[in-house]
């Protein structure tokens, strides 16, 4: 992403293009689905990114994270030098760098986003098919939906309704 991706004043993201690693060479260009998307920013990381943009380039070509040395960061070399030892160090199972973004749609889905929205944020030709890869039932899920049951039923005066 670059610096000109972020949008401070509505609190977006602008995911307009994607960096390849093809043959050990970087290349720009538009996302697979040749789609431009925008991503809310929750305030916590919006304060983070407000913070990290001080520290950069003015320039709105500026890549936003970069190698120490200012170079764009390599998938060949963040998944063994950073990813990797950080599943490690929190004893976590091995995972790929795509389980984050499997992590945060199954997250937007039981926070309630709608099925278009989430859709949208991954940027996906349709949302049957961002709920049939993401929408997993989480434990806790039939209990809130008993709840939600209870609250518009009508509570035990619904029960007695019935009898």
């Amino acid at each position: 992403m670059r610096r000109r991706s972020v949008d401070v004043l509505h609190r977006r993201l602008r995911v307009s293009e994607s960096l390849a690693e093809v043959g050990g060479t970087l290349t720009f260009g538009p996302t697979k689905s040749h789609a431009v998307r925008m991503l809310p920013v929750p305030p916590t990381l919006l304060r983070a990114l407000e913070d990290h943009l001080e520290a950069l380039d003015a320039d709105p070509d500026a890549l936003l994270f970069t190698s120490a040395r200012g170079l764009p960061i390599r998938y060949s070399r963040f998944r063994p030098t950073v990813w990797v030892p950080i599943i490690e160090e929190l004893s976590l199972p091995p995972a790929g760098l795509h389980a984050l973004r499997h992590s945060a749609a199954a997250r937007m889905i039981q926070a309630g986003w709608s099925a278009k929205a989430v859709q949208v944020s991954l940027g996906h030709a349709n949302a049957a098919f961002t709920l049939a890869v993401y929408a997993h039932l989480f434990e806790d899920d039939l209990d809130a939906l008993a709840e939600s049951l209870e609250a518009t039923s009508g509570g035990t005066q619904g029960v007695r309704a019935l009898r």
